[in-house]
């Protein structure tokens, strides 16, 4: 198993502040840093007769945009690490378990983009969390436990 870090990210400002912490454990740990975003539909699903987004013009085109502004900013903050992005077609629970088997720690938020229908975006939205191989750690608290 490598020193590999990977943080669930949906945008949230939970999901920021995991990444921020991914990167100073993946620096602490000597390895690198994977930010990964699960790209599904909303629960209404895509417009009826929506065109394929094969160029990434639509809402994967912005999730990609923001991935990418949040691992500069890793970089900007943390020099020396690398850092690369995902975005995975699937469910959070699911794609976080896939990742998880090349990493030696999962980082989420403790909760997803706002509202309701946010609630599945976060820790507790991951219902295949706990199948996977290794420890993850929410951002619920400030300060990570010693």
């Amino acid at each position: 198993m490598s020193r590999l870090v990977v943080v669930g990210f949906d945008g949230s400002a939970t999901a920021r502040s995991a990444v921020h912490y991914g990167a100073r454990e993946a620096v602490r740990r000597g390895g690198g840093l994977r930010i990964v975003h699960a790209f599904g539909w909303p629960v209404i699903g895509p417009p009826f007769h929506a065109p394929y987004d094969q160029h990434d013009q639509g809402p994967r085109a912005a999730m990609l945009d923001l991935l990418s502004q949040t691992a500069q900013q890793a970089r900007a903050d943390h020099p020396s690490l690398s850092v690369t992005t995902r975005l995975i077609d699937g469910s959070p629970g699911g794609v976080l378990v896939e990742v998880s088997r090349d990493a030696k720690l999962l980082v989420v938020g403790h909760r997803g983009l706002g509202g309701f229908v946010g609630l599945f975006g976060g820790l507790g939205g991951c219902p295949g969390l706990s199948a996977c191989a290794l420890p993850g750690r929410g951002r619920a608290r400030r300060h990570p436990p010693r």
